[in-house]
């Protein structure tokens, strides 16, 4: 994973770029910042693989859903709101696995998420990342997983032969792009080089202009033409052709 992720850091992207191999694609896409949040990031994301420019001193990786164990070792130490039956009583959150709280006159055992009182409960159905930058936009790439393309061909012989081309994208990922660049890799990329050490990584991924040859060591390249719109499934033809032929 990590050898596909650096192959493909020398690629020069634009707003929002995918460069899909063997149920992995490449994306490099800009988002806009939030009350500090970037968003959204598909739900197939992998999560070591996300790369920010330099700029962004900190940040928070943030997986989405309901977590409930992070959420109560977050308020561990703190006042809480809780019932004990059908009274709504304050106390400290002591431990969250097995949930213990203080209460104003003893402490209780044997209770569950749902006897916690939430004021406000933020749930995200998408993947996120917090970040210290203020409102604006921020380029930012990384690994998911869950899409792969194939190619399908349709022959027919009305006086020449007649060839079509299509690539069928399947995207599970959880996420739909938009007027994309597609960039496909056919071949085993596994056994390509290094192109540059980790702490280059984001360096090359956000500046670098170097384009990588479109065959090398067994992995080929196809840079389809124009942007497309990438929902859970996309077929694009890229091949139509009239060819001579005799039996």
């Amino acid at each position: 994973m990590k050898r596909l992720l650096l192959l493909l850091l020398a690629l020069s992207l634009g707003a929002t770029e995918l460069v899909i191999y063997n149920d992995f694609a490449f994306v490099k896409e800009r988002l806009q910042i939030k009350e500090g949040k970037i968003a959204p990031l598909p739900r197939a994301i992998v999560a070591d693989s996300l790369l920010l420019p330099a700029k962004v001193h900190r940040y928070s990786f943030h997986s989405g859903g309901l977590d409930r164990q992070k959420i109560l070792r977050s308020l561990v130490g703190k006042k809480i709101r809780f019932f004990d039956g059908k009274r709504e009583l304050n106390g400290v959150l002591l431990s969250f696995d097995p949930i213990i709280i203080q209460g104003p006159k003893r402490v209780y055992f044997g209770k569950s998420f749902e006897d916690i009182i939430f004021d406000r409960l933020e749930i995200s159905a998408y993947p996120y990342v917090t970040t210290d930058l203020g409102e604006g936009s921020v380029d930012i790439a990384y690994l998911m997983r869950q899409i792969r393309w194939e190619a399908s061909y349709v022959a027919t012989l009305e006086g020449k032969l007649h060839l079509q081309g299509y690539i069928h994208i399947l995207n599970n990922s959880g996420k739909d792009f938009t007027k994309a660049k597609i960039t496909l890799l056919a071949g085993d990329v596994a056994h390509m080089p290094r192109v540059a050490p980790m702490r280059m990584a984001k360096a090359i991924a956000m500046e670098s202009p170097a384009v990588v040859p479109k065959s090398v060591q067994g992995y080929y390249r196809y840079d389809l033409k124009g942007r497309w719109d990438l929902p859970k499934s996309q077929y694009i033809a890229f091949l139509q052709r009239d060819l001579p032929y005799r039996i």
